[in-house]
Parts: structure tokens; sequence; C-alpha cells
């Protein structure tokens, strides 16, 4: 008997431990993992009531995504159907959201969690936030004709406040027809939903240059008047034999300025640049323009693709002063380099929602300008600036020049091991108290100049023609 009592208390020992454990798993799933499990869309209990889901507006009001009880399956309509996508996103039923119907989820959704006492006594349920975005329509819509059918993508934002007001994607998608074309849409090549202009991943080529120049600038390792000698081959020596950087089409510019490298776009100048400056500092100056880690942006997705500092041997340092070589960026990002140039050295963060307000139309959140990074100073930034004002009125960037307005700008034709080469071009104006900064890139498109500038020329002349919509 001694020993089955013994036994007994044992058993019983064990069994607490056990039902303590459990007791402690079952306490970290209700607390700790309470809000993921709530808000994992395969939770039976997470249904959305849809006629209670917040709407997404654009700056002056015009709705993108709005609720409707007998739309069907989802209940959610997108009335501008493929303009805004894919950054607007979708949402199904099927397949879930995506977008800013993703990232906005938790201020869109109607609330269990009332603060009103009279509503709270009530059990009435909260409708979610209605959501402003920054994007003003007017822009939005040219920036998607401009684009037209060509792969690429354009950025529109204003720099001395980070607002973006225009993102054009192309291919895009009809968020109203996602669960008949689903199977297509993710098996399509060409990926329809990939956010281009944010994350989007392309060597920069040429417009980089203005990084390399700024950076130089910057450090004191040049000044807008040094000298270099450009035959049209630049040779270097490594553990190979020898490597050669030549301009495009076989040019040699001769002796050139450090601007004048910038306005007829000499990669051999940059090279020499680029080696002046050493692989230290040229990977300290990345960090500080944000090439190094993600925009503090919500549609943000990937990793700049900005070589390792180990990485940047001579041969590779040379390459990626000229936007070549192991280099991978975004349009947004490149947008966010140039605005460095229109706001006097500082980088706003990025903002795409410019208020939200709740169900009793109170403001409960309202966007402010807030500086990102400030990599370079006020007087570096005005000479990068002049030299881009350069490059518009007499070197690769005519296509984009204008009568009345002085508009800064640096083209790109970046070389693609995967196609044809990408065009790009970067531009602000008025150039003097920038207005408006715009990033194109057409895949495949050819010479930045030929393809990219006259796209951004005709959001500019559409821009200047009357006053914009933004408030």
């Amino acid at each position: 008997m001694n020993k089955i009592r013994e036994y007994t208390k044992k058993l019983f020992r064990l069994y607490m431990i056990l039902f303590f454990i459990l007791g402690m798993y079952i306490g970290y799933i209700q607390v700790a993992k309470s809000g993921e499990f709530m808000s994992n869309t395969d939770n039976p209990r997470n249904y959305e009531k849809m006629n209670l889901r917040g709407t997404i507006f654009t700056r002056d009001g015009k709705p993108l995504a709005i609720s409707r009880d007998e739309v069907k399956p989802s209940g959610r309509a997108f009335p501008e159907k493929n303009i805004y996508e894919p950054y607007l996103g979708y949402l199904s039923v099927k397949f879930g959201k995506g977008g800013l119907e993703d990232k906005l989820d938790k201020f869109l959704r109607f609330s269990t969690k009332n603060t009103d006492f009279i509503d709270y006594l009530m059990r009435k349920e909260t409708k979610g936030e209605n959501v402003y975005l920054t994007i003003d329509p007017r822009l939005q819509q040219a920036a998607v004709k401009a684009l037209g059918e060509r792969k690429g993508a354009v950025v529109m934002m204003n720099p001395r406040t980070g607002e973006i007001l225009a993102l054009a994607s192309y291919p895009s998608f009809d968020p109203d027809k996602l669960d008949k074309d689903w199977k297509k849409l993710t098996s399509d090549k060409d990926s329809p939903f990939l956010i281009r202009p944010v994350n989007g991943s392309y060597p920069p080529g040429s417009v980089f240059k203005l990084f390399t120049l700024a950076s130089c600038i910057e450090e004191g390792v040049v000044t807008p008047d040094t000298v270099f000698d450009c035959s049209g081959d630049y040779a270097m020596d490594y553990e190979l034999g020898t490597y050669h950087i030549r301009e495009a089409g076989g040019a040699a510019h001769g002796s050139v300025t450090a601007v004048d490298a910038l306005v007829h776009s000499c990669n051999v100048g940059f090279a020499q640049m680029g080696l002046k400056l050493g692989k230290n500092k040229f990977y300290e100056y990345a960090g500080k323009f944000g090439f190094t880690e993600k925009p503090d942006f919500m549609l943000c997705e990937t990793e700049p693709g900005f070589p390792a500092k180990d990485v940047l041997t001579p041969t590779q340092l040379a390459q990626v002063a000229f936007g070549q070589g192991e280099l991978t960026l975004s349009p947004l990002s490149i947008a966010l380099m140039t605005s460095a140039f229109a706001n006097g050295g500082k980088i706003c963060k990025p903002q795409i929602i410019k208020s939200r307000v709740d169900e009793k139309g109170k403001v409960v959140y309202k966007c402010e300008a807030e500086v990102w990074k400030t990599p370079v100073s006020m007087e570096t930034a005005k000479k990068v600036r002049d030299a881009m004002i350069q490059v518009v009125e007499r070197g690769t960037g005519t296509a984009a020049r204008m009568d009345t307005i002085k508009v800064a700008g640096k083209t790109g034709s970046a070389e693609n091991p995967f196609g044809e080469t990408h065009a790009w071009f970067t531009c602000f104006a008025p150039a003097e108290d920038p207005k408006i900064l715009i990033v194109v890139i057409v895949e495949n498109g050819g010479g930045g100049g030929k393809t990219a500038a006259p796209v951004a020329k005709e959001l500019l002349d559409l821009y200047f023609s009357k006053p914009g919509t933004q408030k």
C-alpha cells in the first residue's frame, strides 16, 4: 500500500506539471499570440462585416475602394479599375488581401472595441476608418497614360514633403476580376502584382551618377571643376588581367570637368571619381542616402541591391560608380536620392497616407513632413542641382527641357543582363523651387534621353498647365 501511495503521489506531481505547462501554453496563446490568430484570415471568427469596412479615397475625396453589401463575393468594389493598381491592392474571400488593402487592414476593419461609452453599452460595432491617400488622381491618370502599355514605372512626389502624388506601374490588373483571373495573373511572367515603382529592382545606370558626384563633392575629393581625361577606354589591372571601362557607342569625351562628365554621362570620368572616393567612403555615403536599407515606406517589400563593402573591389567600385556592376535599386530609391538635391540635402520620409478619419468624422491621423536622411549639405545639393540643370539644358536630357521653367534632371541607360537596356530619367522642377519630382523607368526601353525623358516631359507639361488638386 505504501508503494501504491508513493506511485500515486509521483503520478499526481507529473500530472500537475503537465497541467501547469499546458496552462502556460494556453496563456501564451491567449495573450502573446492572440493578435496574430485574430488577424489571420483563416480564422472563422475573423469574418469581416464588409459594410463596416472603411473606404480608401484619393487626396481630394475620390473613392478608390468601397464596401457594398450587394457586391459578391467579397463585398468590396474598386471604381477606378486598374488605374491605381497594383499598389491599391485587392480583397478576396478566396485569396486574401494585397497592396494597401492589406497594409491598411488594421485601420479599415470594423472594430469590436468601442471607446464611446454609450456605443459600448449598446454593443455597437465601430466602423473602420476612412483613409485618404496623398495620391493626386489627375497626376495618377496622367502617369498611367504616359507610361502606356510599356513595362515600367513612374513615381511622382513632392520632394519637400515626401508625399507620393502618383505611382504608375505596368502591367497591372483589374481587382474586380481577381477571382476569375487569379490563375492567369499568378502565372504571368510579367508579374502584374509587382508594385514596380516601389519594389521593382533594376540596375540604375547613369542616374546613379548623381550619388557619386554628390558624395565626392561632399567629401572634398572633387569639385565641379575637377578635370578628368576620357579617351573612351579606361583600363584597370586586376587579378585576371586587364578590365576595360568603355563609353557607350565608342565615344571619347576628352578633358571634361566633373559637371561636364554628368552632362555628357561620361562613364570613364565617374569610374575615376569612384576610385578617388574609395570603397569605405563610397559605402558610408550609400548608407547616408538610404541605399543599404529598406526605405521607411509601408509598401516596400524588397531590400535595395547594394553590394556589400567587401565586394567593392577596384573594378567593382569603378562600375558601381556609374550605376552598373552588382547594383540594383527601385524607382522609389532613385526618387528619394534625387529629392536630396531638390530639398537642400534632406530626404523626407515617403508618405502615401494623407489622413485617417473615424466614423464620426474625427481626423485621427494627419501626415506631416519628416526628414528621413540628410546625406549632404545644402551647398553640395545646390552644386549637384546646378549640374542637373545643365544636363537638361545642353546634355543628354534635352528632351525634358521646358520653355519657361527650368528642369533639373539626369538620364540613364542601364545595361541589363536579362535583355535590352532599361531607360531611366529622374528630374524635378522648377529647379530653383521644386514642386514636383518625377522618376521614369521603361524596361528594355533603350536610351533614357530618347524614351524615358519624353514621358517625364509630358507629365511636367501637364503638371504646370494648370493648378493641381493638391491640398
